[in-house]
């Protein structure tokens, strides 16, 4: 399988705390300290982004990158979800920040949220703040990924990391270390192919 999903989970009253649900990935706590300020209803959109760190082998497929916010009401009678796909960012002050944490063999490549989509995100946004003093609903924030192989061989592993960047923190973070595309959640190996990339001639 070629995508993975992490999440921000937020509880009652919408206040907020990680939960990884990557395979095999983990937080560092040095990043839940830098993350825990981080509120996708308040923060500045047009600080907010996403960085994905792969092996130079693979690449992010084309829209392969979201990012989606979902409320439900507690007693399940209510759902409201978004879905964005992300484009890649062109903001150079991201590819300053992301040059200084690249490593040799691996690509790190930012996203944003689309221009067009900043008005259904945040009409999302209001909802929710409107809806934290009443307590009746529960919500998520979660990003995922997907991967394609330049190499006809399938990979044993696939380690991905991913950074987030909020007007909160300021930089990137690493959100989740080395989650292996390759694998379940509860660490089983999963049978899907991670597909060819499809190449422009």
């Amino acid at each position: 399988m070629s995508s993975f999903y992490n999440r921000v989970v937020k509880f009652s009253g919408l206040g907020i705390a990680l939960v990884l649900l990557s395979a095999c990935g983990h937080t560092p706590i040095s990043s839940m300290v830098k993350l825990r300020n981080f509120d996708p209803a308040t923060t500045d959109v047009n600080q907010l982004s996403v960085a994905v760190d792969l092996p130079h082998e693979y690449r992010v497929r084309e829209d392969g990158v979201t990012m989606t916010l979902e409320l439900k009401k507690k007693d399940g009678s209510e759902t409201k979800k978004e879905t964005f796909i992300l484009t890649t960012s062109l903001s150079s002050q991201d590819k300053l920040m992301l040059a200084k944490i690249s490593e040799p063999g691996r690509q790190i490549i930012a996203y944003r949220i689309r221009p067009t989509d900043i008005k259904r995100f945040n009409a999302l946004r209001k909802f929710t703040i409107e809806n934290r003093p009443s307590k009746l609903w529960e919500g998520s924030f979660s990003i995922g990924a997907n991967a394609c192989r330049l190499n006809i061989d399938q990979p044993q592993t696939l380690p991905v990391t991913l950074y987030l960047k909020s007007s909160e923190t300021k930089a990137f973070v690493p959100f989740i270390v080395n989650a292996d595309l390759m694998k379940q959640p509860d660490g089983d190996q999963i049978h899907e192919a991670v597909p060819l990339c499809e190449l422009e001639n």
